[in-house]
């Protein structure tokens, strides 16, 4: 294969916005009260495979620095 560097980011940025699309929108019928046959499951080639990145794409606890000042 002879890819240069910029089509290979280009690619990678490409399927890891594919999985989180895929990613949302089973959360999104998960929570939005359908029903178990209407749950949506990703028929996407790569979803399984990419399935490992799933904790990479988790919100991270925040810290609130306005309630910290205050006190101080």
């Amino acid at each position: 294969m002879n890819c240069n560097t910029i089509e290979v980011k280009k690619k990678i940025n490409s399927l890891l916005a594919s999985f989180r699309r895929e990613r949302q929108k089973e959360s999104t019928t998960k929570t939005s009260g359908s029903g178990a046959g209407e749950q949506y499951y990703s028929t996407w080639f790569a979803f399984k495979s990419l399935d490992f990145l799933r904790d990479k794409f988790t919100p991270k606890s925040t810290l609130n620095t306005e309630e910290n000042e205050m006190l101080q």
